[in-house]
Parts: C-alpha cells; structure tokens; sequence
C-alpha cells in the first residue's frame, strides 16, 4: 500500500526536480535512514521567492523494528521525513526548475518570471554531522552568475526548461513564444530563435527530440498547439506543426491540391 507524506516549506512552489548524484547525508544519518536523493523546489507568489533544497529520509527496516520494539509505532510517525539544507533568494517566480552535471559542476538552473535562465551550483555535504547544522544551511547553494542568461528574454517571463541527454545544452522557451538553446560548454553561449507570429502567445513547454537542435514545443498558438524546431534547418520558424485539418486544406487550396490527409 503506497504511503503519502505531507510537508509543509514555508512558501508557495510551482516547480520542483530531483538533484541526483549529490551525495549530501551524514555517515550517522545514512546509519539509521534510507537517503533519498535531493529534491529542489522554486517558490513563486511570494513576497521573496527562493530555489530551496530538501534532503528526504525514511527509517531503514532495523530503525523501524526498533520502534516497534519500545513501542513507538509506525502510526506515530511519517513514512518519510524532510529537511530544508539549503536555500537562495531568487529573482522573480521560480517558473521550473532542472539539474544537470555538467562541465564538471553540479548546476541547477531555474527559469525566471522575470525573464532570465539562473544558475546555481549545488556542493556535496563533507560528509560529517555539522555539515547538517543550520548554520551551513546556506553553503551547498550558491549563485553561479552567466550575465547573458539572466537577461535573456526582455521583459517577458522565462516558462520551461529542458536539459539535452547529452547535457550539453538547455533550450527554454518564453511568455512571448520565443525559444532559446543555452551551451553548455566553456561559451555558455546562446542561439534564439524569435517568434515571427504577430500573436506572441506563450509557449507551455518543449522537449528534445534526440538531437541537441531539434525540440518539440506546446503552446496556446490556435489549431497549431504542437511545433517542431530545428535550430540547423530554419531559425525563424517551426519545421512542422499539428494543424487542424480545416486550415491545413485552406492552406493548400491557395497554393494547390493538398497531400492525402489520411
């Protein structure tokens, strides 16, 4: 039977991933729980907004035979517990998040209302209790500042993230249906793509397509919500897209027969 546990973070979030591969527990914690990996959440709504990392633990099976021994029921205690090891302030809602390794840092980067990609990098623990104290809450976060990035899209808010599965580069996309791929090499360089429609609808979301330069992107743009880009082929306009098949014919009317639609 699957168990929920219920956490309250002290602010409103809206995106949230998991920090893999960064070991950040006690060797006495790890004696007594099962660490989960990190989890980074992105506040939005709030007066400050923070990127915040929370360590999950469950009680090993020894820990919770021991309980039920001296009479301390798993009734009495969550199946999973959480704790804040890290925050930093953040410009604007934190509108998603992701975490990639990457040129030999841990890089977790957050996409901002206000229209910037930030980064931060994400420390290992040392591995001993007083790297949990509170008093080192704020050293496994730390900004890592790309100029360029933070001002990416002007005045218009930063929507989605997604890392290649080479980790070489990161595409993001805005309010305003514009597409961005961010390197993520020595350059940290970035190659856009603006949007030519004169509605400037937002796009929700986009993913790579096994390639760094190909991407599939949702957006509220009418009868054509799903679009194909590849920045090597057109860096103007989508290479394809889902259109209603009432204006794909209209389309082709103007210009001939249309392709058999089945």
């Amino acid at each position: 039977m699957s168990a929920v546990s219920k956490h309250f973070v002290a602010e409103k979030i809206k995106a949230l991933c998991v920090v893999s591969d960064v070991r950040y527990a006690s060797e006495t914690l790890q004696d007594g729980y099962e660490v989960l990996p990190l989890v980074a959440t992105g506040g939005w709504d709030n007066e400050t907004n923070h990127v915040t990392l929370h360590l999950p633990v469950r009680p090993t099976q020894d820990e919770r035979e021991l309980r039920k021994e001296f009479g301390h029921g798993e009734n009495n205690s969550r199946p999973c517990e959480l704790s804040t090891v890290a925050e930093a302030e953040h410009v604007g809602d934190v509108n998603a998040l992701q975490f990639v390794a990457a040129r030999g840092e841990n890089l977790l980067l957050s996409a901002s209302s206000s229209g910037g990609i930030f980064a931060y990098r994400v420390a290992p623990s040392s591995g001993d209790d007083d790297a949990m104290s509170d008093g080192d809450a704020g050293r496994p976060l730390a900004s890592f500042a790309v100029p360029e990035w933070e001002k990416l899209f002007l005045d218009t808010a930063a929507t989605c993230l997604e890392v290649s599965e080479s980790r070489t580069t990161v595409v993001t996309a805005s309010a305003c249906g514009a597409l961005a791929w961010l390197k993520l090499d020595d350059s940290m360089g970035v190659e856009k793509i603006e949007n030519k429609n004169t509605s400037r609808l937002p796009i929700n979301a986009v993913k790579f397509l096994g390639q760094d330069s190909i991407v599939a992107t949702v957006g509220s743009t009418p009868g054509s919500q799903l679009r194909i880009w590849d920045l090597t082929t057109n860096n103007q306009f989508p290479i394809t897209g889902c259109t209603e098949y009432s204006e794909f014919k209209e389309y082709f009317d103007d210009i001939g027969d249309p392709p058999d639609a089945a």
